[in-house]
């Protein structure tokens, strides 16, 4: 039984080995998703804001251009009312100028500190995306020595196990596959090595013997002493 939960510690170090770099590479990979998430929504959020910009460019070049028609027309005017009308409509136009440059002007700075975050946000992309191959491919490596540790050592055994006594195989192989993977532990005077609980004097004893198996009367680990 000590030489069979020797192979199955080894088969459970390799199979968490394993499942650790797989969870390792799954936690890297969400980040990075996460990563290019935001970068997404950062092109996004910057293609909006240049067809604002150029809207509003746009807007601005067509009341300048009205305005300055509005400023020839002035020249013809006859009337006061019509001028009166005239410059009201032209004072109005450039407000609205106005507006829309410190619009356009407040919206250029605003790019320029997206894109510089957008830079940063893909050099930052860029690097994790070759961590998260170096990390893959430096994991491959080692998996497939800890793939053919598990191997071996599941080999093992299996081979070992077929020589338990009937009685007791179904019940160890029971125990050992179980969470913590531990099937046997080790006597101190009379204490058990695994939950520390006091057993009879007498399973202390037995537990000495070669021709003898027995367990703990709390745990239910089977139970040895040197």
């Amino acid at each position: 039984m000590l030489e069979m939960q020797g192979l199955w510690n080894k088969v459970l170090s390799a199979r968490d080995t394993i499942d650790r770099h797989a969870a390792a590479l799954r936690a890297q990979g969400r980040g990075l998703d996460a990563e290019k998430a935001a970068l997404a929504d950062s092109t996004r959020k910057i293609m909006e804001l240049k067809s604002g910009i150029k809207a509003d460019e746009l807007s601005i070049a067509e009341k300048s251009d009205r305005k300055k028609k509005l400023d020839e027309r002035r020249k013809i005017i006859t009337t006061e009312k019509e001028l009166q009308a005239l410059e009201k409509e032209i004072d109005l136009l450039s407000l609205d100028i106005d507006a829309l440059e410190d619009k356009t002007l407040g919206m250029i700075d605003t790019l320029d500190a997206l894109e510089k975050q957008h830079r940063l946000l893909q050099e930052s992309v860029d690097a994790n995306e070759q961590s998260l191959t170096s990390a893959a491919q430096k994991f491959e490596e080692e998996d497939r020595v800890h793939h053919a540790i598990f191997t071996e050592n599941e080999e093992k055994f299996n081979s070992v196990a077929q020589t338990l006594g009937t009685p007791y195989r179904s019940r160890f192989l029971k125990i050992i596959k179980s969470r913590d993977g531990t099937a046997i532990a080790r006597v101190e005077g009379e204490i058990c090595g695994y939950c520390n609980f006091k057993i009879p004097s007498y399973l202390a004893i037995d537990a000495g013997k070669d021709d003898k198996v027995v367990a703990c009367t709390n745990c239910g680990k089977f139970i040895y002493r040197d």
